[in-house]
């Protein structure tokens, strides 16, 4: 740790760190306060930081580094986003767009502005194609596993999402005995939505070349808001239907 003259904020990855000029050996004296945030600043519209995973939150250090009990106070500068309670970091996104300033304070110390950025709500993830196919014995792989993401406020296509795509069924007891796969050898794969709120280039599952195919497969899919909370999704996945 270091201090400086007045207050010094030093960026620690996630982690950001307010320290006085002053300190002394007093074990119970606040000398630093240290705030961990996520490593992108982004909250959702009626969506509430902190609830889910603890993604944002702030700890008292005294001279030698340990944690000490004391009040932090949270604070909002905008009208984008509302502090629920002060003394808790949950922070209400208002808004779906925009900036929100947030900051901790504590025994005079005041944390480094951080400045979520405001986006619509991930609201739900539909089928936007067949969600039942079937591969023929002269295929190797399965037709597009299309989904899209969407908002209800505006109402529409998302951009900018990132969805997991996940082959749940059958199941292997490593990714070595894999009879199915996604094209880049995994049982998972991971896309971006374009403004479409769909994947640029949809996924597929394919047969595993030497392996004989199971006769279905079930692929999943799954988003998750900046809280953590999961998006709804399209139920029970994609059935993918092998014929030998």
């Amino acid at each position: 740790m270091r201090s400086a003259a007045g207050r010094v904020a030093l960026g620690l990855g996630a982690l950001w760190l307010t320290a006085c000029n002053s300190p002394n050996a007093n074990p119970d004296e606040v000398i630093a306060l240290q705030v961990t945030t996520p490593r992108t600043l982004v909250m959702e519209q009626n969506d509430t930081i902190n609830i889910a995973r603890m993604t944002l939150w702030g700890t008292a250090l005294n001279l030698a580094g340990d944690s000490i009990a004391s009040v932090i106070i949270w604070r909002c500068a905008d009208t984008t986003a509302a502090v629920i309670d002060s003394f808790v970091p949950y922070i209400d996104g208002l808004t779906t767009s925009g900036t929100a300033r947030i900051q901790a304070s504590t025994a005079g110390l005041l944390s480094p502005v951080l400045n979520y950025s405001l986006r619509p709500r991930t609201d739900t993830i539909i089928f936007a194609g067949p969600d039942t196919m079937r591969v023929l014995t002269t295929e190797t792989q399965s037709a597009a596993l299309n989904v899209e993401v969407e908002t209800y406020n505006p109402a529409g296509p998302l951009t900018g999402r990132v969805v997991i795509y996940s082959i749940v069924h059958p199941v292997f007891a490593n990714v070595a005995s894999r009879t199915v796969e996604f094209p880049n050898g995994w049982l998972s794969d991971t896309i971006v939505t374009a403004i479409t709120g769909q994947p640029s280039v949809p996924p597929v599952i394919q047969r595993v070349v030497g392996q004989p195919s199971p006769d279905s497969a079930i692929v999943v899919v799954a988003a998750t808001r900046p809280s953590g909370r999961a998006v709804p999704g399209p139920g029970a996945g994609f059935i993918v239907r092998f014929d030998p």
